[in-house]
């Protein structure tokens, strides 16, 4: 091989080849990270949903204690004696093999929620509120982690003690009133679904 075709075998490459191959990565990168961002939520999501079920046994296992020492109906706050304030309206829940007390109906159900910064309160004895009380006096004693209780939490249950249903979220404030713009509503049945509650990072435990 001569020394001129030496020289034009060792051409670089063109301008155009060069921005191909840019777009190319620009792609794949642009791909990867919408990948690594999705399972980062997903992740994320399903955290919030295996806490929902870890709060969910915590309330079942304390209404299990308190029954057997006939001590659930003591329970501040609990069922109706907050003037009906923590009644739940527009949510039903029909659990036909539940024996009722005389009164109740499928349709009574009720619930206890808390933000992220009432269970410093509730140690403090400064949490004046006794639905919110109420959660941490369900869950205190059987929650390993007491750090996991330091979130955005709802419980629905019927005054017979059955729990209905666990909604929790670590990033999303959980409310019942249809104001707040930072807090979302779980009194409407189209914010429970399960699109939605992803979208909002909640996750959810239901009665089966």
């Amino acid at each position: 091989m001569n020394i001129k075709s030496l020289k034009q075998s060792n051409k670089g490459f063109t301008l155009v080849e060069i921005c191909v191959v840019m777009v190319i990565f620009s792609i794949l990168a642009s791909i990867t990270t919408m990948s690594l961002i999705s399972w980062q939520e997903y992740s994320t999501y399903t955290e919030q949903e295996e806490k929902a079920s870890l709060v969910y046994m915590a309330a079942r296992n304390k209404i299990a204690q308190l029954k057997s020492n006939n001590a659930l109906e003591g329970l501040e706050g609990w069922g109706d004696k907050c003037n009906g304030n923590n009644k739940l309206e527009g949510i039903t829940y029909t659990n036909s093999y539940i024996t009722y007390p005389s009164g109740l109906s499928p349709q009574t159900t009720y619930y206890t929620y808390c933000t992220a910064d009432d269970y410093e309160k509730y140690l403090d004895n400064t949490l004046n509120d006794p639905i919110k009380k109420l959660l941490f006096d369900l869950t205190v004693d059987y929650v390993y982690d007491k750090n996991m209780l330091k979130a955005n939490i709802s419980i629905e249950y019927s005054a017979d003690g059955t729990i209905h249903a666990v909604y929790y979220s670590d990033r999303t404030k959980i409310n019942y009133a249809s104001s707040g713009l930072e807090e979302y509503n779980l009194s409407a049945s189209s914010n429970r679904t399960s699109d939605k509650l992803y979208e909002n990072i909640i996750g959810a435990y239901l009665s089966q």
